[in-house]
């Protein structure tokens, strides 16, 4: 059996009670702040299915590739740690991403790196590295991880406290400079690219579906035709085959703007974007080639929305 895990998603289906969003954490050390965090999750009220709370195309390309394997399918997140698809949790708005409202770093007093506050997390939880854990019950499984850069950061410490052989499993799919990242976690990083948006891409999409995008074209198109599930050699020279027929994105160049000037740029096209929020976002890019990341499109989206009662 091989094993899927995917980043979680900053949109969710429901909105967090106000003691589980980061915004109305006190400031504290690391330990305090993540006993505190600890603390808020366990009195929750509100439970979902993790299927059911994480929306968007992110977490549906990984459902899609976990359906193609019929496998299991496992979430990481920066608040509740590893969970299945099929815990329930509740809702929540806390991220590693630094330039996020819901940043955790905001909150610690010190300085710290992604991989401190899994570790934190995780220690407060009683699941110290959940994820070597997870690959040491499935050993001689594959473990497929889809994640963004800073997720793959975070969860670096935990994935290198495997032996050779446990670790040897693992792929990981998202992050785009492999050299940010020690020899021996960086030879886990499948050789996907940009020519995989590029106009030959089999799979179009954003910045921010890219992990998941490159996973479901992994468990669909490459792990089929493999010659050894366990090699990794295999695994990677076949992705740069395939990344050889293809074509690299033309170079667009977008306007930054503050958040105010995508506030009203908003409203000016609410009718051209059918109000709708991924109609909205391509037309920000592709029309008016203004730069907006996903995660801050959709906060100020929101915002645009309540103020101007669109």
């Amino acid at each position: 059996m091989t094993l899927i895990l995917t980043s979680c998603t900053n949109r969710k289906r429901y909105q967090p009670e106000p003691y589980l969003d980061t915004l109305n954490l006190p400031r504290g050390t690391l330990e305090k702040t993540a006993s505190n965090w600890v603390s808020r999750r366990n009195k929750a009220n509100s439970h979902y299915e993790a299927g059911s709370l994480y929306v968007g195309r992110p977490m549906k390309d990984a459902r899609n590739a976990a359906q193609q394997i019929n496998t299991s399918l496992y979430i990481i997140s920066a608040g509740l740690g590893l969970i299945s698809i099929l815990d329930t949790i509740p809702s929540y708005n806390l991220t590693v991403q630094s330039k996020s409202q819901g940043s955790i770093q905001k909150k610690i007093i010190e300085p710290i790196r992604p991989m401190d506050w899994w570790s934190a997390l995780n220690t407060t939880l009683d699941k110290k590295n959940p994820i070597a854990g997870l690959v040491k019950i499935h050993k001689r499984e594959l473990t497929l991880i889809a994640c963004p850069e800073v997720y793959a950061q975070m969860i670096l410490d935990d994935v290198l406290t495997l032996n050779d052989e446990d670790i040897s499993t693992i792929r990981i799919f998202g992050p785009r400079t492999p050299d940010n990242f020690p020899v021996r976690f960086r030879n886990l990083i499948m050789p996907y690219d940009e020519r995989f948006d590029g106009p030959d891409s089999p799979l179009p999409g954003t910045r921010t579906d890219y992990p998941q995008r490159v996973l479901f074209h992994f468990v669909k198109d490459i792990l089929p035709g493999s010659s050894s599930m366990d090699d990794i050699t295999v695994h990677r020279e076949s992705i740069k085959e395939r990344m050889e027929t293809m074509r690299r994105p033309a170079l667009i160049r977008r306007t930054p703007l503050n958040d105010e000037q995508i506030i009203n740029l908003i409203r000016n096209c609410w009718e051209t974007a059918e109000g709708k929020s991924s109609k909205m976002l391509r037309v920000l890019r592709d029309r008016e080639k203004v730069a907006c990341e996903q995660g801050r499109f959709a906060n100020l989206f929101k915002l645009a929305k309540e103020r101007y009662s669109l």
